[in-house]
């Protein structure tokens, strides 16, 4: 049966001098090219004649002979460059002359040829049986326990011994909460078909803090302590989705404190929270000759004795209290202005209750010198950052 080729040209033109052998100058791109590749021979001859040249290509495929004739081939750099592709060559052998000759008129001046023999090999047949290899590669790396707590964008590649015919997904990007499980599938030429299944566990949400229990301490009580709640809607802690914690409290002293309460999920959500308590007195209540509930009534321009008790949490008297006293007139439900207290008897200093040890309680002999009749509200001030308060009457 008769082979088909194509043949395509292509010129390169070289100058230099044109030797009187061509041995050897005919060469293949391809050292043992297989049946459906596309071959490139080339050859290269030098002279000192400055003529053009005439390239005569005989391409032999078993019975099949073809003559390519190139005219005028012009010298570039002292060398004569000519190139032919092969294409379409089934199994076999394929011999290729060239000859080259350089005229001037019609006299031939040189005159060489030479030859070169391809063996043209069937195709390397692969018999694919395995399916694609799918790989999967991350823009972030999971921490060490396999979760995310940032959007992550999964990008998969297949590689197979033959072509890849389709592969499900090239990208998938991950932004919502959740546990998720992805699936991608590739097809080979042969018919192969591979998948790989990612898992991908992303928690982008905080854990959250909730404080259990009261805020509000006595002074010197034991076993004190802050019980608090720490919850997560996903990844969790090592003991689950919560746990619970407190934290002791210090009750020797009285004023504001805080503290801190960190958390951190298993994705690496981190949260702080700032806690703030209080450690007070134990205020027994204003003493006679004031009634607490407010119905005391007392003469204009007389003196107020103003009296009251503090202890701690085991009911042991306070002594050491610093606590200021101020008063409001109040009119028709609406405060005026605060005025600071004025004692007519040993006050501390100014407007600071002193402290009776006989009586273990603490008093102020309030002024009301100039005030007019109404009702007054009476602040005092506690060095634990509490405010105790109690009306009376004047008239």
């Amino acid at each position: 049966m008769k082979k088909f080729f194509s043949i395509a040209l292509v010129l390169l033109l070289l100058f230099s001098n044109l030797s009187i052998s061509l041995a050897g100058t005919i060469t293949s791109d391809l050292s043992n090219p297989e049946v459906g590749q596309v071959i490139t021979v080339t050859v290269v001859s030098d002279t000192t004649i400055s003529n053009s040249a005439t390239i005569i290509w005989i391409i032999k495929i078993g019975e099949d002979v073809r003559t390519i004739t190139q005219n005028n081939v012009q010298k570039t750099d002292s060398k004569y460059v000519s190139s032919i592709t092969l294409e379409g060559l089934n199994e076999g052998e394929v011999i290729v002359d060239a000859e080259i000759r350089v005229v001037q008129g019609s006299k031939t001046l040189v005159e060489q040829s030479d030859e070169i023999i391809i063996y043209v090999s069937e195709a390397t047949q692969i018999n694919d049986t395995m399916p694609p290899v799918i790989r999967a590669s991350y823009n972030i790396d999971s921490n060490e326990l396999g979760w995310f707590n940032k959007d992550v964008t999964v990008t998969f590649t297949a590689e197979d011994e033959s072509e890849i015919e389709w592969l499900t997904v090239n990208e998938v990007l991950f932004d919502q909460d959740g546990v998720h499980e992805f699936i991608a599938k590739a097809k080979d030429s042969f018919g192969n078909e591979g998948e790989l299944k990612v898992e991908v566990k992303l928690d982008k949400t905080l854990p959250e803090i909730t404080v259990t229990s009261p805020l509000l301490f006595a002074l010197n009580q034991s076993n004190a302590k802050i019980d608090f709640d720490v919850n997560d809607n996903l990844s969790g802690f090592e003991s689950g989705l919560n746990y619970t914690g407190y934290q002791n409290i210090d009750t020797s002293k009285v004023g504001k404190y805080s503290f801190n309460i960190e958390a951190v999920d298993l994705a690496g959500n981190k949260i702080a929270k700032n806690v703030n308590y209080q450690v007070v007195y134990d205020f027994n209540g204003i003493q006679q000759p004031i009634n607490s509930d407010g119905s005391s009534v007392f003469k204009a321009g007389s003196t107020i004795p103003v009296k009251f008790k503090l202890s701690d949490n085991e009911g042991s008297p306070v002594s050491t209290a610093i606590a200021r006293i101020s008063y409001v007139k109040i009119t028709d439900g609406v405060e005026g202005d605060v005025t600071e207290a004025i004692s007519t008897s040993a006050a501390t200093t100014g407007n600071l209750f002193r402290y009776d040890s006989n009586d273990e309680q603490y008093i102020f002999n309030l002024s009301t010198k100039g005030q007019k009749s109404g009702t007054y509200e009476l602040r005092i001030l506690l060095d634990d950052g509490t405010v105790q308060t109690v009306k009376i009457g004047l008239k």
